[in-house]
């Protein structure tokens, strides 16, 4: 057995749950602060300004990690198979929708809306993977919806339309996340990665021809080299504690950005989340975890001997 093996078995046998847990709150906060950055620069600059700079920071900070992790290669025909260009349309789509929303919309309600992702990502797994979900989890996907719908208010006086692209940042994400699922096997997830990077950069350099471009302040700069280095740390961090920890420990602390946007909220721009947009943030956030209760309910199942007739 090689050192990498055994330190894998060990791993396995004796999770660090603590570590696990500290890291995936490290790489929450770090994914929330960014968007609160983003959010803050939107003010001055144009989005397609954003995503380009951005973009071009964390490509070379992913660029250096994957010559560093040898992860510049990849099995042959990976680019030419539709599960990446899939990938990558979901990818672009995903941060066009989400940078531009942001810009428009309450910060905390962004975030809750986003929390829709998981069940959106359950429920297409069961239509275009054909993935067994069963009717508890179809019932909670219902339910985040319905909290999704109580944080939008369609057709009362507070609904904002750019919660519609906030909707198809979500949609993207399942369109990112199925073909990153099709991806030939032993791709690597940084080289991954950066090719969504780049692919973001190319595509808000072209957004200038539409936009005004201002040249960034010092401080503006300095804030999109820290996005940049909070993605690819909170990437890292993630990717950390689902490796060291036990996944049903640490995957409910990712629902912990809502408390931190609502937090960074009412910190940075005073606004305190109304009644309805905190109960839709609650159904949203419970029906997630429920969904996830349910997926290791059903993974115990299909180990055991008997399966469950009900997932």
């Amino acid at each position: 057995m090689t050192q990498a093996t055994e330190a894998l078995a060990t791993t396995k046998s004796h999770p660090n749950n603590l570590p696990g847990i500290l890291a995936m709150l490290a790489g929450t906060v770090a994914f929330v602060c960014n968007d609160s950055i983003v959010k803050v620069m939107g003010a001055h600059l144009p989005p397609g300004e954003i995503m380009a700079l951005r973009g071009s920071f964390a490509s070379m900070l992913l660029l250096a990690a994957c010559l560093w992790y040898g992860a510049l290669r990849w099995p042959a025909g990976t680019l030419r198979t539709s599960a990446f260009w899939l990938r990558l349309v979901g990818e672009l789509g995903a941060t066009v929708s989400f940078v531009v929303s942001l810009m428009h919309m309450r910060f905390a309600d962004i975030s809750g809306i986003q929390q829709f992702q998981p069940l959106a990502i359950t429920a297409a797994s069961a239509v275009f993977l054909a993935e067994p979900v069963g009717w508890r989890r179809w019932l909670a996907a219902l339910a985040g919806l319905i909290g999704v719908l109580m944080i939008v208010r369609p057709g009362s006086g507070t609904f904002e339309p750019f919660a519609l692209l906030a909707g198809v940042c979500v949609l993207m994400v399942v369109l990112r996340d199925i073909g990153t699922r099709l991806v030939l096997e032993g791709t690597p997830a940084l080289f991954l990665s950066l090719t969504s990077a780049l692919v973001v950069a190319v595509f808000g350099y072209l957004m200038r021809w539409g936009e005004t471009w201002v040249t960034p302040q010092p401080l503006e700069w300095l804030g999109l080299a820290a996005t940049a280095a909070m993605i690819f740390a909170g990437y890292m961090f993630v990717t950390i504690a689902v490796r060291i920890a036990e996944l049903s420990v640490v995957s409910p602390f990712r629902y912990t950005n809502v408390i931190i946007a609502v937090g960074l909220q009412i910190a940075i721009w005073g606004i305190v989340p109304d009644a309805w947009a905190l109960l839709g943030m609650a159904i949203v956030v419970g029906a997630g975890l429920y969904t996830f209760h349910r997926e290791q309910v059903r993974r115990a199942v299909v180990l055991a001997p008997d399966p469950l007739p009900d997932l």
